[in-house]
């Protein structure tokens, strides 16, 4: 039986859109009011083609209020009394993300978000959230940090926003590196399992080597596209591949060359803050609010997850690489450094 607000959406709300999408250990049904809802682009061609005939553990409702008769009085009753659902409401969807008010309402595994441009907070939120959560669940490491393969030695890719991450990842895998990430890199025992995302990127002279196969789409972002790495990369599809390497990439214009060695805690630090999904995307208060306010239990989940970093960093060898990979010479250094 349904409940009154379920019954109420499902009388006034036809859905045009409805698609399961399988990211890491997520499967996700996404379902929309919005003809070519345009947050389905966010997600590479692998995810879609993998979701499809499988059971969800989350679904995502995206339903724009242009196309509907809903009354946002009533949906405004039944918004969650969350943090995020306080938020939504005042226009602050996640990070550095705003925008117009959303409405939230949560029933189950089913997750409702009532507005317009709902694709500003599909994959800027919600996508992160329920890897978070899943994570939890499965006692994975959750990290924003690329992944490649090159021979049978793993590498995660760490970094600040305009560090480089994605040139170093895209000439490392032009020179025979396989892809396994560009963002979301998941982490059990030491070998880390990527998540089939589109890649956010910031076109210059090293993309026009590639935008001749790359499919592109305009992102959130002025200035930025979105293409398919599935598309264009060696991509590795077998088991977990085991971590050697924790490189943090910090580029500093044409012509660099540093390669340091860095010690266990200064990639701990740093992966804290820059990698460490809950830190990152700031889902702090998402996941106590996960826990019904139990700080017990979001202090036991913090602690595993930091132990779970710190494991991973003393195992990997750790370097500090400010190098200019359009140099033919250092990246075959890199590539050489990083096989090993």
């Amino acid at each position: 039986m349904l409940d009154p607000f379920t019954e109420y959406i499902q009388k006034r709300v036809a859905v045009v859109v409805d698609e399961a999408v399988q990211f890491g250990p997520v499967t996700l049904r996404v379902a929309s009011n919005e003809k070519a809802f345009p947050a389905l682009q966010y997600f590479s061609r692998e995810a879609r083609t993998a979701g499809q005939g499988t059971s969800p553990q989350f679904e995502l409702w995206c339903i724009s209020l242009r196309e509907s008769d809903l009354d946002p009085a009533y949906l405004r009753e039944h918004v969650d009394c969350t943090y995020r659902g306080a938020s939504f409401l005042q226009g602050y969807y996640v990070t550095d993300h705003f925008g117009p008010p959303l409405y939230l309402v949560t029933r189950g595994q089913r997750n409702y978000v009532f507005g317009e441009q709902l694709e500003h907070v599909v994959w800027p939120y919600f996508v992160k959230y329920f890897l978070m959560i899943q994570a939890i669940k499965e006692k994975r490491l959750n990290l924003k940090a690329a992944a490649i393969v090159i021979n049978s030695a793993g590498t995660l890719v760490l970094g600040r926003g305009g560090a480089g991450k994605t040139v170093f990842l895209t000439q490392l895998c032009r020179r025979g590196a396989r892809f396994i990430s560009n963002t979301h890199s998941l982490i059990q025992n030491g070998r880390v399992t990527g998540v089939a995302s589109a890649m956010r990127v910031r076109p210059g002279s090293w993309f026009s080597e590639i935008a001749g196969v790359a499919e592109s789409h305009p992102a959130i972002r002025p200035g930025e596209v979105i293409i398919d790495p599935y598309r264009i990369f060696d991509v590795h599809r077998g088991d977990p591949i085991e971590v050697k390497n924790l490189c943090v990439v910090d580029f500093r214009g044409p012509g660099s060359h540093t390669i340091e060695t860095l010690t266990d805690q200064e990639v701990y630090n740093y992966a804290e803050q820059f990698s460490l999904a809950i830190n990152v995307y700031r889902l702090e208060e998402d996941l106590l609010d996960f826990y019904k306010g139990d700080y017990r239990q979001f202090t036991q989940s913090y602690g595993a997850m930091k132990d779970q970093l710190t494991e991973l960093v003393r195992r990997c060898r750790r370097y500090y690489i400010s190098c200019d990979l359009l140099e033919a010479a250092y990246q075959d250094e890199v590539f050489d450094l990083l096989s090993a």
